[in-house]
């Protein structure tokens, strides 16, 4: 009775991503890549997950000395994404560093032998536990020795992962660079096309930020446009609200970007921005993040989602 129950809710998933114009079979395909953090995963509606192709466990910190930090992943919610992907039918990959969580990275990477210590462990670990892949979030390398550092440990990780079918991939600040070595190793680059000043996701800094990754020789197929579903307090950027809380406490117009001095975008501004992805012949979309969103008609990926069947994508 489990199998069944579970195969038809697996059944229904594919439909439903099917309807969304989402396609999972196929490496290639347009890819819209939501991270669930730990800390509110519980409050993350459920749906989401059959709207998007991947799904990130953000994340966890890495251990200066290159252990494993299989402390930090005893508590996180490993379990809860292994049911996720049986159930919904979506890749999932765990996240390591992170705004406030990188502090590890510098030991461990600038030290070849800690480095490849973490890496053996790591794919171990994806692969005991049913991880379709890894996704690196440094912030930030500050200085060249660290810059390097980083493209060996993106290499030599795909070099480990690659050959178990799994993927390497790597949020990048919209003004960070690799080596091109680096971008031939990994899969793809999340783009982190948000938090650009003021007005801090607007369409005009997101695809400059892609042409600029564009010139610095990133391939076009392996870029996500990064899509905020948050916005920002335009006089005071440190402090950020959920989509859906500015929709609660300002209702905004439909067409507005901005309410009670936040800057966010709404779901047209979304539509377009997806547009672009899928015109430039981009690997897909990477959001920021799924718990923020709606649960009714407003709902940003429902927007994504919708514009990508209208496209024709798949």
């Amino acid at each position: 009775m489990r199998r069944t129950a579970l195969a038809a809710l697996l059944c229904a998933a594919l439909v439903c991503a099917g309807c969304a114009g989402l396609r999972r079979d196929s490496a290639d395909a347009f890819r819209v890549v939501g991270y669930a953090p730990d800390y509110s995963l519980d409050r993350t509606d459920p749906a989401a997950f059959d709207r998007v192709t991947d799904a990130i466990l953000f994340s966890v910190e890495p251990t200066p000395d290159g252990a494993f930090p299989a402390e930090a992943l005893a508590a996180a919610p490993v379990a809860r994404f292994q049911e996720i992907r049986r159930a919904h039918g979506v890749r999932v990959h765990l996240c390591f560093g992170g705004w406030g969580r990188s502090a590890g990275f510098p030991p461990m990477a600038t030290d070849p032998a800690k480095r490849a210590a973490f890496i053996a462990a790591l794919a171990a670990f994806c692969r005991e536990k049913g991880f379709d892949g890894v996704d690196y979030d440094w912030e930030f390398p500050a200085s060249r020795e660290e810059h390097a550092a980083y493209d060996a440990l993106l290499i030599e990780t795909a070099q480990a992962l690659h050959p178990q079918g799994k993927e390497v991939t790597v949020a990048l600040g919209w003004s960070q660079t690799l080596a091109p070595a680096a971008y031939a190793a990994v899969d793809r680059i999340h783009l982190m096309t948000y938090d650009m000043g003021a007005r801090h996701a607007t369409h005009e800094a997101a695809t400059a930020a892609v042409r600029r990754l564009l010139r610095d020789g990133a391939p076009r197929e392996k870029i996500c446009l990064g899509l905020p579903f948050y916005g920002r307090k335009m006089d005071h950027p440190d402090t950020a609200a959920a989509y859906a809380d500015l929709l609660r406490d300002h209702a905004p117009a439909p067409t507005e970007d901005e309410a009670g001095g936040f800057y966010f975008n709404n779901a047209e501004t979304l539509r377009r921005k997806t547009r672009y992805a899928l015109e430039e012949g981009l690997a897909g979309v990477m959001i920021w993040e799924l718990s923020m969103d709606t649960r009714d008609d407003t709902s940003l990926l429902k927007a994504v989602t919708d514009e990508i069947a209208r496209h024709g994508r798949k």
